[in-house]
């Protein structure tokens, strides 16, 4: 009998969400159909502790990747997300240690993440390089809570809002360029960013939420405009 490499579920549409794969390309190209069925999903642990992949490309039809999808895949470098991703779950890309750059669609709205876990792409220490693809406007919600491998980031000048804890934990983010489009900062967008030393915010943002940047002890300079309303104490709670 021929074993499929992939295993699947199907929705009510008789669309196919991935939950396994038993092949063993290191450089992966995931189908868009799969016997017929269009894949619009990887599923939860999926592929898991792969450590043989090292390129992974993700189909255009997909709009959701689930929690640990690729969590541990310790020697993957590449990966190209679907342009109609919608939406990432808790550590889909966590532990990642060779992944050093992420382009991330447009399309990419919310991380399907509940609290007390961790955003999409954990403890990915080398991840260095972060591009959002041209016309992104919002970054979502613990989009890069914990990655430890961001040093800088440039938020492009179409985004308007940085949702809660976009960049929470990020450790080792040294600078961040907010552009004059954003209006508004979301609880805890920057907690506990203990490497940031000077914020410049722009005279377009109105509000900024509750803990946006607390905990960033290393904060030594901060631009605040004359167009904010109101800021909540905790914003710059436990900075120094």
């Amino acid at each position: 009998a021929i074993v499929p490499i992939y295993t699947y579920t199907l929705d009510d549409a008789n669309r196919a969400t991935i939950t396994g794969y038993s092949g063993n390309a290191t450089a992966l190209y995931i189908p868009g159909e799969i016997d017929g069925h269009e894949v619009v999903a990887i599923g939860d642990r999926a592929f898991e502790n792969r450590t043989d992949l090292r390129t992974v490309m993700i189909p255009d039809s997909v709009t959701r990747i689930n929690g640990n999808a690729f969590y541990g895949c310790s020697n993957l470098a590449n990966v190209t997300l679907s342009k109609n991703l919608e939406s990432m779950g808790n550590s889909a890309f966590g532990n990642c240690d060779k992944l050093t750059e992420i382009e991330i669609p447009k399309s990419l709205t919310s991380c399907d993440i509940f609290y007390g876990s961790y955003g999409p792409f954990r403890d990915c220490d080398k991840l260095k390089k972060v591009k959002f693809e041209e016309g992104t406007t919002v970054i979502a919600t613990m989009l890069f809570h914990h990655c430890t491998g961001i040093e800088e980031i440039e938020i492009p000048d179409t985004v308007t809002i940085i949702k809660d804890s976009a960049f929470e934990e990020c450790t080792n983010l040294r600078s961040v360029q907010i552009p004059d489009t954003v209006t508004k900062i979301e609880p805890e967008a920057f907690y506990n960013c203990t490497s940031l030393t000077t914020v410049n915010i722009p005279d377009t943002v109105k509000s900024i939420d509750k803990s946006v940047f607390s905990g960033c002890a290393s904060l030594t300079e901060v631009h605040l405009p004359s167009t904010i309303k109101e800021m909540p104490v905790s914003a710059f709670y436990n900075c120094k």
